[in-house]
Order: structure tokens, then C-alpha cells, then sequence
């Protein structure tokens, strides 16, 4: 598969052959989904809502072309650890808004039955705030409509903005560390937020203590997450607010000093028979009980 790069989040690269060579491997490196025209697939996969009118039907026409052209929706890869190629064919695919799969992680269990968590106390509207890598996202889902009735999107709110290009900034301007790229610091975050022991690293011979670097970057962070975002959502109906997205590990525990328990859903709310994802993987779990309430709800009109 070759085409031009496009940028990660722009409307050309959903459905576009790296999307879906991604995918392909994905299904082949997972080893338990089984290959050939005798197991067709159905693949659940989500955009940004504000892409959503535009990229969907893209996206479904991309998969189920498949490589020849055919409309066969096969895909082939050889892995490099298998003696044969594998292929693949997509039968089906449902495009989701982002947020939407988060809603219903904490919506429905895995076999699409409704958990009662979400609506407790006659709550009759939640908003999803996805803090995201490129953006942060706001959805407003009313309680008897699966599909959002309100969204935004902020570009200007992601981690990379808040996060990851100051302190890039920050390390070239005292190191001279010119090469640093993003993904360095990525790493560095990674590890800053899970090892309690580990904190200095060294650029260009120099100790950074991580400490340092990241914590005043993530105070800005998190009080631009509380007046941007979650007051407003708050000021405009939401009675729950809804968490997903990897920037809540570093900004919940601040943005909770100023909400009470009870206006937010995180994972770990969840029934202990539930599994509990994490932040950054919401919306994919969400899609597999949104595909499992679906199939109930249809089997039940049966």
C-alpha cells in the first residue's frame, strides 16, 4: 500500500490506504480473528464528530472496495512472523461519531444490556469531554437519544499544545537539544506519570528533572480543561460529565478539587463486573457494547 502521507487528523487521511493498512495489520498481529470469505467481518471504527457527515460514508466505501477494486472488501497482508499471507474480507462497516462509543462504555454492558450508572438520579443530559493528543472535544447526549445533540471541538485544547510542544520548546531553548522531536517527549510524559522513581532524564548531558518541566504545564493545562470546558458544559445542562481521553490521567485529580464526585463518570464507577478501560480506550471498548446494544435491541423487535 503507498499514497501520500496526510495529516493525522485531516478529513482526507479516514479511509485513506494507511487507515487502512493499519487496520488490516491490526486484525492479523491480533492472531484470534479468523481469515478467509468463510468469516466475513463487521468493523465498528469512529471519527470526530465534526468529520462525521463528511468522512463516513469515505470511509465505508474504502474498506469494503477492498485492493483489487473488486468491492470484495478483502484485504491481504503477509506478517512477517507468518510463512502465509492472510486475507481478510470486511462485510460490513459502522462508522461512529467519537464520544458516542465513550457514552456507551459507560452506558451498556458487553452484552448491550443498559447499566444503570449513567441515568441515576433522573439525570437527563451528560456531555462527554474527550481530551485527546491534537484537540479536546465536547458532546452533549440527551438521556433518551444515543446520538449527540450539541458538539465542539477546540483544536487549541489538545496535549499537544498544552503538553508537548512548550516543553519541546522549553529543552531546545536551554539544552540546544535542536533534534528533539515530539515523540521524545511523549516518552518522557509516558514515564513521568507511571514511575514515581524514575524522574531525571538527560538532554545534551544535562539533568532535566521531570518534575519540573511537566507540573506547571500541567497546571495550565488543567485549569484550562476546568474554566474551558467543564465549567461551561456545566453552565449549559450537563448533570454528569463523562470522561475519556489520555489527558485525563494528568488532569482529573486537579479538576476534581473544584467538582463534586457526583457530577462525573470515570472508569473505575464502573459495576466491578465491568471491565474498567482506561481513558484513551473508551471509545474503542464503547463501540463493542454500542454494537452489542444494537444487535439486542434488534433481536428484541424480532
Amino acid at each position: 500500500m503507498g499514497g501520500h502521507h496526510r495529516a493525522q487528523d485531516s478529513a482526507e487521511s479516514y479511509g485513506s490506504e494507511l487507515r487502512i493498512f493499519l487496520t488490516i495489520a491490526i486484525l492479523a498481529f491480533l492472531g484470534n480473528v479468523p481469515d478467509g470469505s468463510k468469516h466475513p467481518i463487521t468493523l465498528l471504527t469512529s471519527c470526530p464528530p465534526g468529520l462525521f457527515n463528511q468522512v463516513a460514508k469515505n470511509i465505508q466505501k474504502a474498506f469494503l472496495l477492498g485492493e483489487d477494486g473488486n468491492r470484495d472488501g478483502k484485504w491481504t497482508i503477509h506478517m512477517s512472523t507468518e510463512k502465509q499471507p492472510k486475507s481478510f474480507y470486511i462485510q460490513q462497516v459502522v462508522v461512529l461519531p467519537e464520544g458516542v462509543p465513550a457514552f456507551s462504555a459507560y452506558a451498556f454492558d458487553r452484552h448491550g444490556n443498559p447499566l444503570d450508572l449513567l441515568f441515576r438520579d433522573q439525570t437527563k443530559q451528560v456531555v462527554v469531554l474527550d481530551l485527546g493528543y491534537s484537540a479536546a472535544s465536547s458532546m452533549f447526549i440527551d438521556r433518551d437519544q444515543i446520538t449527540h445533540s450539541d458538539f465542539h471541538r477546540n483544536g487549541y485544547g489538545g496535549l499537544k499544545h498544552f503538553l508537548h510542544e512548550p516543553a519541546l520548546t522549553l529543552l531546545r531553548a536551554t539544552t540546544g537539544a535542536h533534534d528533539l522531536h515530539p515523540g521524545m517527549i511523549d516518552l518522557w510524559l509516558r514515564q513521568w506519570t507511571v514511575n514515581q522513581d524514575n524522574r531525571t532524564v538527560r538532554v545534551q548531558g544535562q539533568p532535566i528533572i521531570l518534575d519540573d518541566l511537566f507540573m506547571p504545564l500541567v497546571h495550565d493545562y488543567s485549569q484550562w480543561v476546568r474554566t474551558q470546558l467543564v465549567q461551561p458544559a456545566l453552565a449549559q445542562g450537563a448533570q454528569r460529565i463523562l470522561v475519556t481521553g489520555g489527558g485525563w490521567h494528568l488532569a482529573l485529580e486537579p479538576v476534581m478539587r473544584h467538582l463534586a464526585w457526583k457530577q462525573i463518570l470515570i472508569p473505575r464507577m464502573l459495576p466491578i463486573h465491568i471491565p474498567r478501560p482506561h481513558y484513551h480506550q473508551l471509545n474503542a471498548y464503547g463501540g463493542l457494547t454500542w454494537l452489542a446494544m444494537q444487535r439486542r435491541q434488534s433481536h428484541d423487535r424480532v
